[in-house]
């Protein structure tokens, strides 16, 4: 005989594992998804100028920071014999350090701006950016990159004392509504979830059934 207190516990262990593997599966998914839509949106549209795309280093060093930082955030969450799978959001996500030039795409920018590192923005407002907030803390000082407003005054300080052409200085998301890519994969997480779980529920129905078979 069969205890049905043990079939039910074997049930939620083979359950419980059975979901992990896919939504394992689901998070490799999203990372994919999210990854693709970074290079749509933000490397293509950053390299339509390419002075300021190779100062942005979308396609470089940040894209590994930001795919580094996805791969290491923390998709499922068991609490209390409980399984979530959560999405990066704004809040969740970290963007500090070199990523915080996303938080402002993401949020969408009204304005035209201007890139430039700190020595640039020293020699415009003859003064150190002490007040500004860099878009890339850990970078050294002269190297971290600032936006700064369009105005006629920034606009005559580029031509006349840094001698460069304004147009390879705009920020290229100016002027954009959000842009947020990490919304990009919700959709098919919403639209597979329940398939998963169905799929998850039959497959352990299965192997408990395949377990039991013949045992009296």
């Amino acid at each position: 005989m069969i205890a049905v207190g043990k079939v039910s516990l074997d049930m939620v262990a083979i359950s419980k594992k059975k979901l992990m593997e896919q939504l394992e599966k689901a998070s490799e998914k999203v990372i994919e998804l999210i990854m693709k839509e970074y290079d749509d949106e933000l490397v293509d549209v950053s390299n339509i100028n390419r002075d300021v795309g190779k100062v942005l280093d979308f396609d470089g060093a940040r894209k590994d920071e930001f795919l580094s930082r996805l791969e290491k955030f923390e998709f499922i969450i068991e609490e209390n014999n409980n399984i979530k799978f959560r999405m990066p959001t704004m809040e969740s996500f970290d963007l500090s350090g070199n990523l915080q030039i996303f938080a402002n795409i993401f949020e969408g920018t009204t304005g035209i701006y201007y890139v430039v590192n700190g020595e640039e923005y020293e020699q415009i407002y003859n003064k150190k950016p002490i007040n500004a907030e860099p878009l890339d803390e850990y970078m050294p000082k002269k190297d971290r990159l600032y936006l700064i407003k369009k105005s006629g005054f920034v606009d005559r300080k580029i031509k006349n004392v840094l001698k460069k052409n304004i147009n390879n200085m705009v920020f290229p998301f100016s002027n954009t509504p959000p842009i947020n890519i990490l919304d990009s994969a919700g959709e098919y997480v919403e639209e597979h979830m329940p398939k998963w779980v169905t799929q998850t529920v039959g497959d352990s129905v299965k192997r408990l059934t395949k377990k039991y078979k013949g045992v009296r």
